[in-house]
């Protein structure tokens, strides 16, 4: 991985150059710190990072290595997660879309679209969270959202709870994200 400063457009971009389009919570959270008084931090298709202040070298190079991460899958008790659902309409709207359901019975992939710019702390609440629910894997897509792509059925509640808390998603929100 490297990055490069690209001051042709209108917003200054830090490109950065992976193989892979997985990230991890530490590289987030690196990307946070540096956004620090910055504005938002608006990603592009192709991992892409858009800032409204431009980085220095030294600071593209605290960027941590993009590294492969390969989490290890275990069987939950889902019986819950389908009452859940019959039993909280928001809940069922943030299943039906922001989710996707995982080659991996008991999982799901979580979509968070990104419309406008996130900001440090949201950026910082994503890192944990992926730690926290999604054996801290993160993908940026092409799309220009973030994905959890590993979240067992039974912590999409608390999970759903923290992305509705940091303004990630809408509760309640009908449309499909994914």
């Amino acid at each position: 991985m490297h990055a490069t400063a690209n001051n042709t457009s209108a917003a200054p971009t830090v490109s950065i150059n992976a193989d892979s389009d997985i990230l991890s919570p530490a590289w987030l959270r690196a990307v946070a710190e540096l956004a620090q008084g910055r504005g938002p931090v608006r990603f592009t298709p192709g991992g892409g990072v858009l800032l409204d202040r431009p980085l220095s070298r030294q600071e593209r190079l605290k960027l941590p290595p993009i590294q492969e991460l390969h989490p290890r899958l275990i069987d939950l008790p889902t019986d819950r997660f389908a009452a859940a659902r019959r039993a909280d309409a928001e809940f069922d709207a943030f299943v039906s879309r922001y989710t996707v359901p995982h080659a991996y019975a008991g999982y799901r992939l979580v979509v968070i679209p990104i419309a406008d710019g996130l900001d440090a702390a949201q950026l910082r609440a994503i890192a944990d969270m992926a730690e926290a629910f999604g054996h801290g894997v993160i993908r940026l897509t092409a799309d220009v959202s973030i994905r959890l792509p590993n979240v067992p059925e039974a912590l999409l509640r608390p999970l759903w709870r923290k992305l509705t808390r940091a303004s990630l998603i809408h509760a309640g929100s009908r449309a499909k994200a994914a």
